[in-house]
């Protein structure tokens, strides 16, 4: 499903991927007016150790309208997991509990064990929302069901702005269009844009700066490491970092490398300190 928005007066921000950095979003929440909106790129959750929090606030806002919270490959895990136990449930055979526990093992190596952490473990007791036999939490479950794909933001004459994590057309090698959405990298590119979209913004792989390759922006700064939360005015194409604390170096991170033919042109930004 594409969500769309028509081009308006409020400040419409898309925001690069947060890992469980609810502190970030708290931040940039200080410093935006009221009624700002939001379209946030995916990744909520793993690694960071506020995922739950992270999770709690950006539902809040899209129960509140401001906030469009789009799938990350983080969030597609989650799911992933999600249905491989409930497979299991249907069929309890070895193979199928083999199939669920590879998945959730998956998970753990992409940054969900500090999720598990946050629930009390795999083994929690039987506490009614958290990990078990069953499955996963229901609250974890309910956010990454909410998410969507893309969105568009209608820009007038010049043409749209679409949001996705990672690409926004079926790319070689992937065995989806959703699984391209969620995975794709920027090597994979150039990447082929629906009819009236003037360009298409990224999350998803982590880059010193936000950078413009042909018509495509990524923007996601590694929040996690290096407490630069990058936001996008969808509108002027203006982009802002929020910056709280961090583990590493903006300049640690490495620089996107050619699409094809086409040079990588990274972006200024301005900063707010938190």
């Amino acid at each position: 499903m594409t969500h769309v928005c028509f081009r308006g007066v409020l400040l419409r921000l898309a925001i690069a991927d947060l890992h469980g950095r609810a502190d970030l979003l708290e931040g940039l929440l200080l410093h935006v007016p009221d009624d700002t909106t939001f379209v946030f790129l995916g990744d909520a959750i793993d690694r960071g150790h506020r995922n739950r929090d992270t999770m709690r606030l950006l539902s809040q806002l899209a129960d509140q309208g401001r906030m469009t919270l789009l799938r990350g490959n983080h969030e597609a895990i989650v799911l992933e997991v999600d249905e491989s136990f409930e497979r299991f449930k249907r069929e309890p055979t070895e193979l199928r509990r083999g199939d669920a526990l590879l998945a959730m093992q998956n998970w753990i190596q992409n940054g969900g064990d500090t999720v598990v952490i946050e629930y009390g473990g795999w083994d929690s007791g039987g506490e009614p929302d958290a990990f078990g036999e069953w499955g996963l939490p229901p609250e974890l479950m309910a956010y990454a069901g909410r998410t969507e794909y893309t969105y568009r933001h209608l820009g007038g004459e010049k043409g749209d702005v679409l949001c996705v994590h990672a690409a926004p057309s079926l790319v070689k090698g992937y065995r989806s269009l959703e699984d391209s959405m969620v995975w794709a990298r920027p090597e994979d590119g150039p990447f082929v844009l629906p009819e009236g979209v003037l360009l298409s913004v990224h999350g998803h792989t982590p880059i010193r700066a936000p950078t413009r390759v042909g018509q495509h922006i990524f923007m996601d700064l590694g929040a996690k490491w290096t407490g630069h939360l990058c936001t996008l005015d969808l509108d002027t194409l203006k982009f802002t970092t929020y910056k709280g604390v961090a583990e590493d170096k903006l300049e640690n991170l490495p620089a996107l490398e050619p699409m094809g033919d086409l040079q990588p042109m990274m972006l200024e930004f301005d900063v707010v300190e938190l």
